[in-house]
């Protein structure tokens, strides 16, 4: 797939992310059953599909990008909240990505405060058919997500080496990058170390959402210190610094045409007067210039049997909306263009 459809792909997962975070402040209380909204990733073969973690379902939509709608249909793919092995009360789905293998992975996380000292977060994936697998539990309750990168080998031009993939996890309660070996084979997880502790950098933050470029090397947004820097985790060390306007930059990911511009995210207000002076969180911001490129989005691959089932009831669904329905709804909504990060 070429840079352009890449691009495509990637703006419209910024879309929908974007378009039903606002739409979820607006939910019913039959809606609200479905809990808060946590990632989007794009499905391979259909540019109007989009796996969406949701509360405690993983959950797959269909959104034309030109159609806004109140409350898009759905259909449940799989939830890790089982009779046979329930989530621990008040958990729910957090980060979520695909991985080489166009696998998606997510974590489940937990929000309440008085218990984010306990060790309740587990990831999960996700394969072709849907068949949901536990790959790690007993973790942080808390994580700012994770990134994959694939085997390397030392050559003549880079002393960077790594025998197998590897699976880079952001412990953000305990000030961590976790690395993992990964089996691209069987998406197993293997072999933990501790990468990079904040701490020890004099570096008092939690690690959110990270990004990783084409050599390998994370970038890391720093909850409540203004900055994202770059990391080597091949000899553990930080380089480059940047600086944002704003306390807690949450996320990172590379886009544009060439994959080389980092957007980052940070965390707004809900009321003015709790934002301090010159912060300009709830904005995403694009960094230039850095001479490096970015991971191309990945897509997740369903099984056509899972999304010819899934096409059937959405379709089923969306008939059920008339003409008339879809016009109105159009023009309701033509002309808002604002968003909140």
């Amino acid at each position: 797939m070429d840079a352009v459809v890449q691009a495509a792909i990637q703006r419209r997962q910024a879309a929908i992310t974007a378009f039903l975070s606002i739409e979820s402040i607006k939910q019913t209380d039959k809606e609200k059953r479905l809990g808060l909204l946590s990632f989007a990733v794009p499905v391979k073969g259909d540019t109007e599909i989009f796996v969406v973690g949701c509360g405690s379902n993983v959950v797959i939509i269909k959104w034309d990008s030109y159609t806004n709608i109140d409350f898009p249909p759905y259909y449940v793919l799989n939830s890790p909240h089982r009779p046979d092995d329930p989530l621990p009360l008040g958990n729910r789905l957090g980060y979520g990505s695909v991985d080489y293998a166009k696998r998606l992975y997510f974590a489940t996380t937990y929000d309440h405060p008085d218990n984010h000292a306990r060790n309740l977060g587990s990831v999960y994936s996700l394969d072709t058919n849907g068949i949901l697998e536990k790959k790690m539990w007993n973790l942080g309750s808390v994580t700012g997500g994770f990134v994959w990168d694939l085997a390397r080998r030392r050559n003549f031009f880079s002393l960077r080496e790594h025998r197998s993939a590897k699976f880079y996890y952001a412990d953000t309660l305990n000030n961590y990058i976790l690395g993992y070996d990964f089996s691209t084979n069987n998406g197993d997880l293997d072999r933990r170390e501790e990468l990079f502790e904040f701490l020890h950098h004099q570096e008092n933050s939690a690690p959110g959402r990270m990004a990783i470029d084409n050599r390998g090397w994370l970038w890391v947004p720093l909850l409540g210190r203004h900055r994202v820097i770059e990391l080597n985790p091949f000899d553990e060390t930080a380089h480059r610094v940047i600086h944002i306007p704003a306390v807690n930059v949450g996320g990172c990911t590379f886009g544009g045409p060439n994959w080389d511009i980092l957007y980052v995210s940070t965390i707004g207000y809900k009321h003015n007067y709790e934002r301090p002076p010159g912060d300009e969180g709830g904005h995403i911001f694009a960094i230039y210039g850095l001479q490096v490129k970015g991971v191309p989005t990945r897509e997740y691959s369903l099984s056509s049997v899972v999304l010819g089932q899934a096409s059937i009831e959405l379709g089923e669904i969306t008939s059920l909306l008339t003409r008339g329905e879809r016009n109105s709804r159009i023009r309701r909504y033509r002309g808002r263009g604002s968003s909140h990060a």
